[in-house]
């Protein structure tokens, strides 16, 4: 049995100050804290037999505290042709997990009558530093203006800057265009171009951190004694599979644009009609260098484990159309929205490996997400 806590607190101060009869500034001060706890109820030494039962808790013990501090502010200045507005966002993501997993050992017994007869085959238990602390900081402002071309016509410009500690990379600029153009009173022309960074999230820091293969370690008993696995057996220290960065890695870049029309009809209903088309080449993913070559056994280095590097070197393309129908009632709105995507990508996750680590080109196929879906609300 396991015992299991989640407590989560948010808080958020805003000040909205009108500076002038055009000028806003928006600030808002965040903060975040949520904590998870899980663990065995019974903290002993675990024992598996095979086809019989498991008992213990082999030291499963887990528990996260989470805190976020973050200062927003946007600034609007109104006019009649130019509205320009800037802003920043700025964080402070700090982190501290402890992770004892089989940290009391596991004994493995082959049969009942060899559980009965104190003979286990093997005995397990992870060894090292359980404690990670984290912190990440993640800054980023931007600049836009949106102007009024003529009554018929907006076009949006604008850029946008992140950067984040826990990844050296410093050039995130991302150039933006949008553009809103009335076709007639009742039609709507809109569309934009931009490219869109995208960070390196805590997450995976944390397990990039955790599994170095220094800080935690399996130690492997064979044929060891019960209860005390050390008075006898074999103890040897596996190849650990360890987790590692790109020398080269930066953030996720995609290149996005979008086109749509809205259309107002009688009866205060409205139908739009958008594509969407997202195209990237550094998608986050995981190369195992330590793999075996196809139609060998051995690693190229057998001294080693897995070498699980997380390179930013997968590839997206992704096309979507999309119809949404609004029809306004007397007290309600009701919606119909049909999506069509069609995605391909060689990518399924930071930590997921290819088919063949050593052909990366040969998952390059249709993405999970539905081709077809439809949805309807009230």
């Amino acid at each position: 049995a396991r015992d299991s806590q989640f407590n989560f607190l948010t808080s958020n101060v805003r000040s909205l100050t009108q500076l002038s009869d055009r000028t806003v500034l928006d600030v808002t001060v965040g903060y975040n804290r949520n904590t998870f706890r899980s663990a065995r109820i019974t903290q002993r030494v675990a024992v598996n037999v095979k086809d019989a039962f498991e008992g213990g808790g082999a030291g499963q013990q887990n528990e996260t505290v989470g805190k976020t501090v973050s200062l927003k502010s946007v600034l609007i200045r109104a006019g009649d042709r130019l509205t320009f507005k800037t802003g920043f966002d700025l964080s402070r993501i700090s982190d501290r997990s402890l992770t004892e997993d089989d940290f009391n050992g596991t004994f493995e017994f082959a049969s009942l009558e060899d559980f009965v007869a104190a003979t286990p085959t093997k005995f397990t238990v992870v060894t090292g530093e359980p404690l990670l602390e984290m912190t990440q900081v993640e800054v980023a402002g931007f600049v836009q203006n949106d102007v009024r071309v003529s009554d018929r016509l907006m076009l949006m410009l604008g850029v946008r800057y992140q950067a984040q500690s826990n990844l050296d990379d410093w050039n995130d600029f991302d150039p933006r265009l949008g553009y809103a153009y009335a076709l007639s009173n009742a039609t709507v022309l809109r569309g934009g171009v931009g490219l869109f960074h995208n960070r390196l999230q805590s997450n995976n820091v944390k397990q990039l951190l955790r599994l170095d293969g220094t800080r935690q370690q399996e130690l492997v008993v064979s044929s060891p004694s019960y209860p005390n696995p050390f008075l006898s057996g074999t103890t040897e220290r596996p190849p650990s599979s360890i987790r590692v960065r790109a020398p080269d890695l930066a953030s996720m870049v995609n290149v996005r644009s979008q086109v749509s029309v809205e259309q107002t009809l009688p009866g205060n209903a409205r139908a739009t009609v958008s594509y969407d088309f997202t195209r990237s080449a550094s998608e986050y993913r995981s190369v195992n260098l330590n793999a075996p070559v196809p139609g060998e056994t051995e690693r190229p280095d057998p001294a080693r484990g897995n070498i699980l590097e997380l390179q930013a070197t997968g590839r997206t393309i992704d096309h979507q159309l999309r119809v949404n129908v609004q029809q306004r009632l007397r007290s309600v709105t009701v919606s119909g929205d049909y999506r069509f995507t069609h995605k391909l990508d060689d990518s399924q996750g930071a930590f997921n490996l290819p088919s063949n680590n050593y052909d990366l080109a040969a998952d390059w196929s249709r993405g999970n997400d539905h081709t077809h879906d439809f949805r309807g609300s009230v």
